[in-house]
C-alpha cells in the first residue's frame, strides 16, 4: 500500500470525533453501573445513543471514503490505522487469538 497522508486538519477532526466516541461509550459504561440516567427509553440514554451513532457513521465515511479513493481493498485481518500525529494512514494486520 502505498503511503497516505491526511492533512494535519482533517486529523485534528478525525481525532475528536474518535474521542467523542470514545466519551460517550465510557460515559454509557459509567451511568450504567451505577443504574443512572441510561435506560432504554430516557431521553438522556436515547441522546447518547444518537450521538455514538453519528459519531460511528462519520468515522464511517471517513474510511470508506479513504478505501474508495485509494483503491483498498482490506483483507478479513486487515485494518487501517490513522497516526493522528503524523497524519499518515497504514495498514495493520490484526492477530487472531483462537
Amino acid at each position: 500500500m502505498e503511503t497516505i497522508k491526511i492533512s494535519k486538519e482533517k486529523a485534528e477532526e478525525i481525532q475528536c470525533i474518535y474521542d467523542r466516541k470514545y466519551s460517550i461509550e465510557n460515559l454509557c459504561i459509567l451511568l450504567s453501573s451505577k443504574n443512572e440516567l441510561v435506560e432504554e427509553g430516557n431521553e438522556f440514554y436515547e441522546r447518547l445513543i444518537k450521538d455514538n451513532m453519528s459519531c460511528m457513521k462519520q468515522l464511517e465515511n471517513f474510511w470508506n471514503g479513504i478505501k474508495e479513493k485509494y483503491n483498498i481493498n482490506l483483507k478479513s485481518n486487515e485494518e487501517l490505522f490513522l497516526n493522528f500525529y503524523t497524519g499518515e494512514i497504514a495498514l495493520r494486520t490484526m492477530e487472531h487469538n483462537i
